[in-house]
């Protein structure tokens, strides 16, 4: 009898030390906090390519929105309801890191090469995924101005619809610019049967012509 009390005993503490672990490790990566100074190389690649897979999702989730904005009539609270269904997080604000913060730590680790590729992956993203579209997507001057100013004319046409929303004051605000980006998008691409990387890169191709 006093045998198995004894088993009985140490499998339990066994049991609730074993727990104790699992949970302690849950909390710890649960509130991990990733700090400037503290900040090291396997940090600061976790959130390069935490950044990197945000800004693939971003494009795909706007492609996704134009086409619920073009099914509902481009309804604002019909695409927002479908925007904020999707659990996308900002790396810099999950870890609570301001910008010049970020820059700073970037720096320091300037001269490590999967560093270095990393940033040059994040920052290059957009420039390759346009120089790989075809040319024949390039627009004229004239023709981006016009849509510029088409475009312009479509955010005027929002704002009153946006302001009779109840609670608006409730909605988070960087769902609201992606709604408005998306809803936007989708307008232009019915008028000029264009995609908003058409108007993208034809704006990336003729930059010069455009700043000159």
């Amino acid at each position: 009898m006093l045998m198995k009390d004894d088993d009985s005993h140490d499998d339990k503490d066994d049991e609730n030390e074993e727990k104790k672990k699992k949970e302690g490790k849950t909390n710890k990566d649960t509130n991990k906090i990733i700090k400037g100074e503290s900040m090291t190389r396997e940090d600061l690649l976790q959130l390069l390519n935490e950044m990197l897979k945000l800004q693939t999702d971003m494009k795909n989730i706007v492609k996704d929105l134009i086409v619920v904005a073009k099914k509902n009539s481009y309804d604002f609270m019909s695409v927002y309801n479908v925007a904020k269904t999707y659990n996308t997080v900002d790396p810099l604000g999950k870890y609570q890191i301001e910008m010049p913060e970020f820059d700073k730590v970037v720096e320091n680790y300037h001269f490590d090469p999967e560093v270095k590729e990393t940033v040059s992956k994040l920052m290059s993203s957009q420039e390759n995924y346009y120089a790989n579209m075809s040319e024949t997507a390039t627009l004229s001057v004239d023709k981006i101005i016009e849509i510029h100013h088409f475009m312009l004319n479509e955010l005027y046409k929002i704002d009153p619809e946006f302001k009779k929303i109840p609670n608006k004051h409730e909605l988070d605000p960087k769902l609201i610019a992606l709604v408005i980006q998306s809803i936007v998008s989708a307008k232009v691409e019915e008028e000029f049967n264009l995609t908003s990387e058409d108007v993208e890169a034809s704006i990336a191709n003729q930059q010069y012509a455009l700043t000159s």
